[in-house]
């Protein structure tokens, strides 16, 4: 039966000579598998984050649907331009392969998703984007940690918490990153000032983070990419 959403292309594989294999994040059916034959002649609107509106044919036996046609119903020429916001594009897909499951679907966090990659798209410095975006997106996933204070020394990673409370052999991060960690989620970035160092090891920990409290998080290569990326 012929149906159509639409979705946020997450990667796509080669196939055959003229094919690809998409994994796409769909507004109703959440992450799906699909075969888009003939795809590589279209692969100006093939690429990860993309917004695309697909028409699909699916049988109920098969976890593999089939593409006829995929079109961007938002345009974010942007990220398909410069060369950071595309390396970005790639580790937002994997962080949000690695989050959601095949085939659960969440309105709300399309909507969100949505939202965010249009404002990637606007943004023009985009050093703080993939450490606002994992925070964001703890939120979305109901992993977002606990902050009672503003000005804590230590996050806890397992407890999912920011305290001045020691904690004997308990696994923490102490510094200048954690300090920025929670002004971003205060929104109150503008009172500190953040050098290269400080982002990079903010987003190191939150993929530690991630990786405690969603199960087979591993983002390992995305990371390194992004981190000689953004911040060396």
């Amino acid at each position: 039966m012929k149906q159509v959403t639409k979705g946020i292309v997450l990667s796509k594989i080669s196939y055959s000579e003229s094919s690809l294999i998409l994994a796409i994040y769909t507004l109703d059916f959440g992450i799906q598998s699909f075969l888009f034959q003939g795809g590589k002649k279209k692969a100006s609107s093939i690429y990860p984050l993309a917004l695309v509106e697909c028409t699909f044919y699916k049988r109920p036996e098969s976890d593999l649907a089939k593409v006829t046609e995929a079109s961007l119903y938002i345009s974010n020429h942007q990220i398909t331009i410069h060369h950071e916001k595309m390396v970005l594009a790639y580790f937002i897909a994997a962080v949000l392969k690695a989050c959601f499951k095949h085939g659960c679907n969440d309105v709300s966090a399309y909507n969100f998703l949505e939202k965010k990659i249009c404002e990637m798209n606007d943004t023009a410095d985009i050093t703080n984007f993939p450490i606002s975006f994992l925070l964001e997106l703890s939120d979305v996933l109901g992993i977002a940690p606990q902050l009672n204070d503003s000005n804590n020394l230590f996050f806890y990673l397992e407890d999912g918490e920011f305290s001045n409370v020691v904690k004997i052999n308990a696994n923490a991060e102490e510094g200048n990153h954690v300090n920025y960690l929670q002004l971003l989620l205060n929104n109150d970035s503008s009172m500190i000032t953040a050098n290269h160092e400080i982002r990079k090891k903010s987003l190191e920990t939150l993929v530690k983070y991630f990786q405690i409290h969603v199960s087979g998080f591993r983002i390992d290569q995305e990371l390194e990419v992004i981190r000689s990326t953004l911040y060396d």
